[in-house]
């Protein structure tokens, strides 16, 4: 193995490295391996970087081929929900309602070339160069835009920010001045009182109403509308000392008022239901029961709620590379965009990008708004990888031909990947976009993947195709997973109060820094181009973007996440998450396929095969704990079908309405609404009927359970008794058309890059760290039953009976009875196996049950059984 090193640290200096590893050109052939390799050691950090070897060299697909929409990032707010420019914001806003202005109070922030303009920063900068009529006599407003507000500059840039500060700060300067006067404003031009244009005496909602009725008669009357100056002519309301209009009628709803604890402002409890439906929020917004009026937050300030990424601009990639470059320059003050005096003639580094975000981010002081195109489906906007039938081939020679099918079927190539035979993604009967098929990410500097651990707890791959790198830190899973969730939650309390689900939500970043002070190993690395940044299950990680660059990612699952995957389905009931697929699809659907049982290494068919046995057991103890069902219970319809799942339209699955996980094992129907199904858990949680109303859908019944529990291996022969059937597939969903063609050929493509004949029989003993000694010989031997059904004797995995590889020997006779011994050096055990003609006849646990497969020379399994009857 190519040795691990660690990449010097820089800007942060109390994070660790992550360990970086260089792969050999013979452990580059099999992903999966070196992944094992490396797992002891790289699983410490949570994350880590992986070097190609010089060979690798894809051949480059180009940018996305469609305009795709890029989503709006508040970087200042990732950390601080309410900084000072928020609390500044809501200030002004109450100002220019106490003025009679509604228009500009209920305003969007105003925007100069896509870009959001930061008032707080504008008033501040015209207020410390002496005031607006200064800097109209200096002609200071292309600098202050281009230098000061960090504005991309235009030919309109001074006259535009001259307009906006007209319209919304100067009735602001001109209020302070009488107040304060303008020494005492350049001093601290935001030494404001926030809290004075509160409205403490009126419902703040019904009062901004009353002037815009107001308004509305008084332009009817032909009076001058009161919208956009600081002084209205004709104003039909009269700011009180207190700086609310003294005509403002009651409002009719309730007299009961709420206090906001943030701005002050008051509101009645029906307007902020009516103001939380505006803000589209209702369904997770509290409800009025679940409201302390001490604790009250307006929606004005609840963030908390009303936080998240919005849609932000659709581009072509041409176009968002130059927005990106753009937005970089004008930040740092780069080229021509600033005067000569200021600008600098070499972009900044990465340590003091690093610097800049964290200031950002730390303070909450200057507002800083990009552009991110995250999660884009590479079935539509195209991938960065080589995929055969996604180019026209004519144009190439041979020689480019023969590149691109190279590495179209390379196993590190993304979309390969999770197709491999180790993987278990593979089994799924549904296509996941983001899961199985990979996304693709276009960032700019400061676009932010903020902490998160992957969907189920996965592993994750990430390769950057081309651009200026990325700083990601990470978090190991395990205990460093619970270190980390606990220093988040004492660091923000308030967002987990608001948001107990926060960190699934993926909109809040805290400094590394100070979470490791907290008790949480983070570590550090830098990816760039042509580099790997491997992250393992449970492990939080995120980070952001250098400058412009496009990356792709894809999950995959080995049998050692198994213990991972069945504590997120947890922590999923738990939050009412939707998980994005059952973890008992995953265990049913591997050991159900030959190709599993005949290829896959026996210490990982034992761990799916411990795994089965623990979700058997909750099954059967779930369905006794529920009691009797009166309804005779019945097959449920199996719900995986051939289903292409995007990210974008939503899942239509059918789910628990209690914990929202999706069905599988079984369900519960009640007679009082039988349309509606219920986990067994939560049989008894959405109605009052007793257990004689409710039937107990199955999937596979007591009895099936009880037989794989004692032989893992019938899963294979009970899913073809029920394909046989006809009792699988009767649940079908939409199947996205456009990429079936894609999948068929991806898998067969997989199924040649891992090799179509089965591997040699291997023979392990305490082999892999923490499975049990397993031994697997492979024996040959063949008969004809009495059915003509013809059988075989296959490759058996069996608990040795010392710990040591046995000696077995078998023999069959023309009625289908099969004897087995196997001898060891301390213990001989004997062993009875009998066929049968079908499994389905017979419900009794002592009847012969399916051992194992053997698959024909081109890789396909015949039709071939062979059962033993379980051990007294």
């Amino acid at each position: 193995m190519g040795s691990g090193t660690n990449e010097a640290g820089s800007g942060l200096d109390s994070i660790p490295p992550a360990p970086v590893f260089y792969p050999t050109e013979e452990e580059w052939s099999d992903p999966f391996n070196y992944v094992r390799r490396i797992q002891r050691q790289a699983s410490r950090y949570g994350i880590c970087k992986v070097v190609p070897p010089g060979s690798w060299n894809p051949p480059k697909t180009g940018s996305p081929v469609v305009r795709f929409r890029t989503k709006q990032q508040n970087i200042h707010q990732l950390f601080r929900r309410r900084g000072l420019y928020e609390r500044f914001m809501t200030f002004l806003r109450q100002f220019h309602r106490a003025q009679g202005d509604w228009a500009t109070c209920r305003a969007q922030v105003p925007r100069i070339k896509g870009r959001i303009v930061d008032l707080m920063l504008l008033y501040r900068a015209v207020i410390g160069h002496g005031g607006y009529e200064q800097v109209n006599r200096s002609g200071l407003w292309r600098r202050i835009a281009t230098v000061e507000l960090r504005m991309i500059w235009t030919t309109s840039i001074s006259a535009n920010t001259k307009a906006l500060y007209h319209r919304w700060l100067l009735p602001l300067e001109h209020h302070e001045r009488k107040r304060r006067g303008m020494r005492a404003m350049q001093r601290d031009p935001l030494e404001l009182e926030f809290t004075k244009f509160a409205c403490d005496t009126e419902c703040a909602q019904c009062l901004v109403e009353h002037i815009r009725e107001n308004d509305t008669l008084s332009t009817g009357n032909g009076q001058k509308s009161m919208g956009n100056s600081y002084a209205p002519a004709g104003a039909t309301t009269v700011c009180t000392e207190a700086g609310f209009p003294c005509n403002a009628e009651p409002c009719s709803t309730e007299s009961k008022l709420w206090r906001c604890m943030q701005c002050g402002d008051s509101w009645h409890p029906n307007c902020y239901a009516q103001a939380m439906s505006d803000y589209g929020t209702s369904a997770t917004a509290p409800s009025r029961m679940e409201i302390n009026p001490t604790m009250f937050v307006c929606p004005q300030c609840d963030d908390d709620h009303r936080f998240g990424y919005t849609e932000g601009t659709v581009f072509s990639y041409k176009e968002y590379v130059r927005f990106a470059r753009d937005f970089k320059a004008a930040w740092f003050r780069i080229g021509s965009s600033a005067s000569m005096n200021d600008c600098k003639t070499q972009g900044p580094t990465a340590e003091e990008i690093e610097g800049e975000y964290w200031r950002l981010v730390d303070t909450a002081e200057e507002r800083c708004e990009v552009l991110y195109g995250s999660e884009l489906d590479v079935n539509i906007v195209g991938s960065g990888f080589p995929r055969l039938g996604s180019v026209t081939t004519e144009k190439m020679n041979a020689d480019q031909l023969a590149l691109w099918e190279q590495y179209a079927m390379h196993p590190w190539n993304l979309n390969m990947l999770p197709l491999l035979g180790s993987s278990l993604l593979r089994v799924l009967s549904a296509r996941y976009s983001g899961i199985t098929d990979p996304w693709l990410y276009a960032g700019m500097v400061f676009a932010t993947f903020c902490y998160h651990a992957e969907d189920s707890d996965m592993y994750s791959i990430n390769y950057m195709h081309s651009g200026e790198g990325k700083v990601w830190y990470g978090c190991p899973g395990g205990d460093g997973c619970r270190q980390f969730e606990n220093a988040m939650r004492d660091t923000v309390p308030e967002l987990f109060a608001a948001m107990p689900d926060l960190l699934y939500n993926m909109i809040t970043m805290v400094n590394p820094a100070v979470l490791r002070e907290k008790g949480a190993p983070m570590c550090r690395t830098v990816q760039r181009p042509g580099e790997f940044v491997l992250t393992f299950p449970q492990a939080y990680h995120g980070g952001f973007s250098l400058g412009v660059n496009i990356a792709e990612a894809v999950n995959f699952a080995l049998t050692d996440w198994l213990p991972y995957g069945r504590q997120a389905m947890v922590r999923y009931r738990e939050m009412r998450r939707e998980a994005p697929f059952a973890q008992e699809e995953i265990i049913f659907s591997a050991l159900e396929r030959r190709d599993v049982w005949s290829t896959m290494a026996p210490a990982e068919l034992e761990r799916l095969c411990q795994e089965l046995r623990y979700l058997i057991q909750e099954e059967l103890a779930l369905r006794e704990a529920a009691g009797c069902f009166g309804g005779v219970p019945e097959r449920l319809a199996d719900p995986r079908a051939p289903t292409y799942v995007s990210h974008q339209g939503g899942s239509d699955r059918d789910t628990c309405p209690s914990c929202r996980q999706p069905f599988f094992l079984s369900a519960v129907r009640c007679a009082c609404m039988p349309e509606r199904r219920t986990c067994v858990r939560h049989a008894f949680a959405t109605c009052a009927c007793p257990a004689a109303a409710k039937t107990l859908l199955y999937l596979y019944s007591d009895a099936e359970l009880k037989r794989l529990l004692s032989d893992p291996s019938q899963a294979v022969l009970l899913a073809e008794h029920r394909k046989t059937n006809g009792e699988t597939g009767a649940n079908r969903k939409r199947v996205h058309s456009a990429s079936r063609a894609d999948l068929d050929t991806r898998e067969r493509i997989a199924k040649q890059a891992a090799g179509g004949s089965p591997p040699k029989a291997v023979s392990l003993a305490n082999g892999v760290d923490g499975a049990p000694s397993v031994a697997c010989k492979r024996m040959l031997g063949k008969y004809s039953g009495e059915n003509g059904v013809e059988s075989s004797i296959r490759p058996e995995i069996n608990q040795a009976c010392s710990g040591n590889d046995g000696n077995r020997a078998l023999e069959a006779t023309p009625s289908g009875v099969q004897s087995e011994w196997c001898t060891s050096n301390a213990t001989k055990c004997s062993r009875t196996k009998m066929h049968t003609e079908l499994l389905a006849k017979t419900s009794q646990v002592e009847q012969p049950c399916l051992v194992k497969f053997i698959p024909a020379a081109d890789g396909q399994a015949p039709s071939i059984l062979l059962f033993r009857v379980p051990s007294e």
